[in-house]
């Protein structure tokens, strides 16, 4: 089977996977095992870090997308502390699910690989330092309503204040996304990496945009999916990368 087929499905995609890398490939310090354990590893972890959204930040209010963080109010001061912590910790090692996106890449496109593991991995960082800003706005929320009046309105002003810094690392986040969404397509649609051409289409803005459409039409399950968006967005991804590397033979 050539490497450069350009339309495979199903068996045909994880043969042309197995092919190109048993035949080609030019890095022999990597194998199939570390590729499958990065690849669960990013998986649990984005699945860990989307329950530590829901536990964080879940309101039957919603809101989420108001501007301000008034729907933390009612949340409890023990799924604050989950939610924070779990998400700290699972957080990072979503790098593991990049690196081997990136390795996959690089049979293609080895600077495009490393660029994208860059981006991606500073991306993390700044979804990890976000996050845990998130508790202490909601405590700050929380004590505007019962401290005494003027203490009251200092710490209102002050929300808006802390929130801006926050957000000023989810921007850094996004636009992290946005670029390693658009290295992904670049080099999977005309590079020759392990991927089948078809994943270009899955990249993680594309899914993100899916995610964000599927919390929006389902009103219901939307109080738990938008929050944790980009966690399921990761989760997706990582799972298409997975099963399209489990079954590639090395050499």
């Amino acid at each position: 089977m050539s490497a450069q087929t350009q339309h495979i499905s199903g068996d045909e995609a994880q043969a042309d996977i197995s092919t190109k890398v048993s035949q080609d490939h030019p890095d022999k310090t990597i194998n199939r095992t570390d590729l499958r354990i990065a690849g669960i590893t990013g998986i649990l972890a984005a699945v860990l870090v989307g329950i530590a959204d829901v536990v964080l930040l879940y309101s039957p209010q919603g809101g989420y997308g108001s501007g301000s963080y008034d729907f933390m109010r009612q949340i409890s001061r023990d799924r604050l502390l989950l939610g924070h912590m779990l998400g700290v910790l699972a957080l990072p090692f979503e790098i593991a699910g990049l690196w081997l996106v990136s390795r996959m890449i690089a049979h293609g496109a080895r600077k495009t690989g490393l660029a994208f593991l860059f981006a991606g991995g500073y991306s993390v960082i700044m979804g990890t330092v976000y996050h845990a800003a998130l508790a202490p706005i909601a405590v700050l929320v929380q004590a505007s309503e019962t401290a005494p009046s003027a203490t009251a309105q200092t710490i209102a002003a002050l929300i808006p204040e802390t929130a801006n810094y926050a957000r000023s690392l989810a921007n850094l986040m996004n636009y992290g996304v946005v670029f390693i969404s658009l290295a992904f397509a670049w080099a999977v649609g005309f590079r020759r990496t392990l991927y089948p051409r078809w994943m270009a289409i899955f990249n993680p803005l594309v899914i993100f945009i899916g995610v964000m459409v599927m919390g929006t039409i389902l009103p219901v399950a939307g109080l738990c999916i938008l929050p944790a968006a980009f966690s399921i967005t990761n989760t997706i991804f990582f799972t298409l990368s997975t099963i399209l590397v489990w079954n590639a033979k090395f050499r």
